[in-house]
């Protein structure tokens, strides 16, 4: 038996970080451009679950990004902010939620809850 070498690269491989960024800005239409830098000083791992969640609740598949080849989704600002928060708290990065504040300019969920794949989640 011979196998083969694949050389294709896997799904996000080879994507540099400030490409995904630029992706996931483009995932914020209300976002201004100084919104970027808040952006960059993000951890990969609240940026990885704001692109996660944002496809996962999203309202509408708007563009498509020319160099990830990946769709862009949007969501609601504040179930997304929520989201986020309740996230950066969870894994103890209390920074996060200062820059993600600063970031999304919207309220914190809807009188204390926010939407996540249909479900109704307590902040």
């Amino acid at each position: 038996m011979i196998l083969k070498k694949d050389y294709r690269k896997s799904k996000g491989e080879g994507i540099s970080r400030e490409s995904k960024i630029r992706s996931l800005f483009n995932v914020l239409p209300w976002a201004k451009i100084s919104s970027l830098n808040a952006l960059k000083s993000l951890s990969d791992c609240i940026l990885a679950e704001m692109k996660k969640f944002t496809k996962r609740n999203s309202l509408a598949e708007y563009s498509c990004s020319l160099e990830t080849k990946e769709a862009n989704y949007c969501c609601c600002q504040a179930c997304l902010k929520a989201h986020l928060v309740h996230t950066a708290k969870d894994k103890e990065l209390y920074k996060e939620i200062k820059i993600i504040n600063n970031l999304i300019q919207s309220d914190l969920g809807h009188k204390g809850y926010y939407m996540d794949s249909g479900k109704l989640i307590k902040i």
